[in-house]
């Protein structure tokens, strides 16, 4: 519900992974906002990658700009080096310790967008861990990206 209104009603695996909107996927967990542009049938940019999408949403058209919904478990980050499949790069502003789970803010700042994004690693059980201020490869898993029918405000992300 936002304001009194039904925004969408699914499982929670739907509303989690399919949000309607970008209230839904705040709602409902911590979430990255990327603007990403639509360049062919199932392909979209998001920063300087070319990636494939399982899901678009209809209406959408070559060249627009909307934005993309990232769990923060469907990014990956790792070290760099001459073989890294890399999307983008980052820097490592904050690391938390979750139990489970580490909890890395990262910084990137390229010619696409300027953001701090949410990442979350299984717990190694090792004091292998990124370092803050360590610079890192950042990509996501093509199959967790979930555009969503809207214009970008990253204002509200997280």
């Amino acid at each position: 519900m936002n304001k009194g209104r039904i925004v969408q009603i699914g499982t929670p695996f739907d509303l989690y992974a399919r949000p309607a909107n970008s209230f839904v996927a705040a709602f409902i967990g911590k979430v990255n906002f990327m603007p990403v542009r639509i360049k062919d049938k199932g392909c979209v940019q998001i920063g300087g990658a070319t990636l494939q999408v399982t899901e678009m949403p209809s209406g959408c058209s070559v060249d627009d700009t909307l934005i993309a919904a990232l769990r923060p478990e469907s990014l990956i980050i790792g070290h760099i080096t001459e073989e890294s499949n890399i999307y983008d790069r980052g820097r490592i502003i904050r690391r938390t310790f979750l139990g489970t789970i580490i909890e890395y803010e990262i910084e990137v700042h390229n010619e696409y967008f300027s953001e701090n994004l949410i990442v979350h690693t299984v717990n190694p059980m090792t004091p292998d861990l990124f370092e803050i201020g360590e610079t890192v490869f950042i990509r996501c898993k093509e199959e967790a990206i979930h555009i969503l029918c809207e214009t970008p405000d990253l204002s509200n992300s997280r």
